[in-house]
Formats: structure tokens, C-alpha cells, sequence
């Protein structure tokens, strides 16, 4: 219930809040749900991905880097980051200490 609340509430503050708490709120719940990066990406892209308008406005030609969705690329590193770390987590010896004497 809580993963799915969570899941609902990033996905809805891509459409009420700037893109900057948002990313923090993806950033902060990435160790929970790690596949959320990727998500909140591709939704962000769907929602408000212009490929031309970059160009445009920047003077770039149409074949530059900024025509490219950012958000999910991002999203997609970020999530890869953290299946790395979840997996370097689950098995380091590191997170046993605490049972030691038992």
C-alpha cells in the first residue's frame, strides 16, 4: 500500500509541482522503488517532450543533443545506479555486523 502510494504521488507531483522537487522526491525514494526513476522519466517526457522546441530556442540544429529526452535518460541512469547499489548492499558483508554474538 505504501509503494503504491508513494509510486502515485510522484507521478502526480509531475503535474503540480516544478520538475525540481520532483527530482528530488524520485532521488529520495530510489532506494524503495527502483524502478520509479525510469518511470517518473518516461511519464515526464510523455507529458511535456517538445523535440523541436529546444532546438528552437537555443539555435541548435535539429540533429544536436537537445532534441533528446532528457528525462528518461536520466531516469534510466539513475535507476541503473541504484539497482548497483541495492545489489553492492544486499551483499556486502557490511549489513551483518549487527548480528555478530547472537
Amino acid at each position: 500500500m505504501t509503494r503504491a502510494f508513494l509510486t502515485a504521488l510522484v507521478l502526480l507531483s509531475l503535474l503540480f509541482f516544478p520538475w525540481q522537487f520532483t527530482a528530488l522526491l524520485v532521488a529520495g525514494l530510489s532506494l524503495y522503488l527502483p524502478l520509479l526513476p525510469l518511470s517518473a522519466g518516461i511519464l515526464f517526457d510523455a507529458l511535456y517532450y517538445a523535440p523541436s522546441a529546444n532546438a528552437l530556442v537555443l539555435g541548435a540544429p535539429q540533429s544536436s543533443v537537445f532534441g533528446w529526452p532528457f528525462a528518461t535518460l536520466f531516469g534510466a541512469i539513475l535507476t541503473a545506479c541504484v539497482f548497483i547499489v541495492r545489489n553492492r548492499l544486499n551483499t556486502s558483508p557490511v549489513r551483518d555486523f549487527g548480528h555478530i554474538g547472537e
